[in-house]
């Protein structure tokens, strides 16, 4: 007979469970930390995976010292060489190595945040594409929701596999892109929420999340074909609010897109498309390409808006300092020669408020022109 797993949400003690029913018994929390356990690849992930089971294993220690006195180990009272009781010595150890996964983590949250800065200085957008965990378990088959999807349809990164199962990305990958200006754009993929999440959880991933956080612009993947989608769409938005403390602002300007589409019967898809602009959603399908163009457009209004960033023409002297400094510090989108003018060159560039400022105090005499 075949191994099987009871999943219980009670607050009971697992060993009288497991010696009563004669199976393994494993609750929520569990189960999440061994699927990450199987996915964590990165260093980061190793590490926040690892300080997501110490509440978990502080939480089983009183009963683990109880199973020791009924075997007749000594159980929670027993003296050790120190003077501590067994319960005493597992915590103090558990107490250090959640220090230890603390400072580690830190340091790389340190790194992250140069890094983050950097990108900032040179000013390129970053936009952050969440929802809820990239594949969903509907026994006996799992159902791709599609935030890496959508990412590789947006960038065109061939090596990017969306991957059918639970939480397939638990670090932050980035993944750059041009937009219909020729913008170049950060996609940031992002750990999948779920229901329910223990908020220790959540906390054990903050150094991931917090990339989320700071990005630009916000993007919501749905599934519109999943039987469940309402309550998922409600588990993202609670989390980003109530557990992570996303900004209002940046969640007014999130762009929410339904996706998979193609999965959808005629008629469903009809009353979809009839609400769809009143609800504010973008319909998609990343299968056969359907509503991207729309999703890039409106991820680029919403940066140039976020970013304070306007589209200006210059007329500068052909090869002069003037491009050489546009070409370094904005993006370029259209250079031709200007018809008046041969000795001159006219761009059409991309720019922000502050580096036009700077513009206008390395070269004072050149203004933008109509």
């Amino acid at each position: 007979m075949g191994k099987k797993l009871f999943f219980i949400y009670l607050n009971l003690i697992y060993r009288q469970l497991e010696e009563g029913f004669k199976v393994p018994v494993y609750d929520r929390y569990n189960v999440v930390l061994q699927i990450f356990q199987q996915h964590a690849q990165s260093q980061v992930a190793k590490l926040q995976v690892a300080l997501a089971e110490i509440p978990y294993l502080r939480s089983r220690l009183h009963g683990l010292a109880l199973g020791d006195l009924d075997r007749g180990g000594g159980g929670v009272g027993a003296i050790g060489g120190s003077g501590e009781t067994l319960l005493e010595t597992r915590r103090r150890l558990l107490e250090i190595r959640e220090g230890k996964l603390k400072n580690a983590l830190e340091s790389l949250k340190r790194h992250r945040q140069v890094t983050r800065m950097s990108r900032i200085r040179e000013q390129v957008p970053t936009v952050a594409v969440v929802g809820y965990t990239n594949a969903a378990l509907i026994w006996p088959i799992l159902i791709v929701t599609g935030k890496t999807s959508l990412i590789k349809a947006l960038t065109g990164e061939k090596s990017l596999e969306p991957k059918d199962h639970l939480f397939a990305t638990l670090d932050v990958t980035m993944h750059s892109g041009l937009l219909p200006s020729r913008l170049t754009t950060l996609f940031v993929d992002t750990v999948g929420f779920i229901a329910d999440i223990p908020l220790a959880l959540i906390q054990a991933f903050a150094a991931t999340l917090e990339d989320a956080l700071m990005a630009d612009v916000i993007v919501h993947v749905r599934d519109m074909s999943h039987p469940d989608a309402k309550n998922q769409e409600r588990t993202v938005l609670d989390t980003l609010t109530k557990s992570l403390s996303a900004e209002r602002k940046k969640l007014d300007g999130m762009i929410t897109i339904g996706n998979k589409i193609d999965c959808l019967g005629p008629n469903e898809l009809e009353e979809m498309k009839s609400t769809a602009s009143q609800n504010g959603l973008f319909l998609t399908s990343c299968i056969n390409r359907t509503g991207l163009e729309e999703v890039r457009e409106e991820i680029e209004k919403r940066l140039m808006e976020v970013k304070e960033l306007a589209v200006l023409h210059f007329s500068i002297p052909a090869g002069g300092e003037e491009a050489r400094w546009l070409y370094k510090y904005c993006t370029v989108t259209e250079e031709f020669l200007n018809p008046e003018d041969s000795q001159k060159t006219c761009l059409k560039v991309i720019i922000s408020k502050a580096s036009l400022g700077r513009f206008h105090k390395a070269f004072p005499l050149l203004h933008p022109i109509l």
